[in-house]
């Protein structure tokens, strides 16, 4: 009866075990992300604008459109480097956001608002980005090692 009652307590352990392991190692993100919207001046959002981003110091170039709800996303960007986005609509201005370094996990929203015009006459935003960070799943797991999850 004991040999029972030990076995059964064995399998719902490793059960347990099996189960939250594997969530407790997840890896903590390392790469960046640039978000987004895409509007006119008037405040409307521009869908199927074509996003262009591009790493300044290895010349690699990622290309993306906006939602319908005039968003865009792109994940997972190397860190430390310079990046410059672009956005191009037909009947609008072309708009470029000067370089950006991003940082470790760093989230960082850039959003456009495109004036009407042709396509030659290019407009350089001064706005500063809204920098953010991405919460991380490991900050719970020893308080010695907690400090670098706040770390932006």
């Amino acid at each position: 009866m004991r040999s029972m009652i030990q076995r059964a307590l064995l399998i719902v352990l490793l059960a347990v075990t099996a189960v939250w392991v594997p969530r407790l190692c997840n890896a903590q993100e390392y790469r960046a992300t640039i978000t987004g919207t895409v509007a006119d001046t008037a405040k409307a959002v521009i869908p199927k604008a074509a996003v262009t981003v591009r790493n300044l110091d290895t010349g690699e170039v990622i290309n993306t459109l906006t939602s319908a709800a005039g968003a865009y996303t792109v994940p997972y960007l190397r860190p430390a480097q310079r990046y410059e986005v672009t956005v191009e609509v037909p009947g609008f201005k072309k708009t470029t956001h000067p370089a950006v370094v991003l940082s470790i996990s760093q989230v960082i929203t850039l959003d456009f608002t495109l004036q009407v015009g042709n396509a030659a006459s290019e407009v350089q935003p001064t706005a500063a980005p809204l920098l953010t960070t991405r919460p991380s799943l490991n900050c719970r797991l020893t308080a010695a090692t907690r400090w670098r999850c706040l770390m932006p």
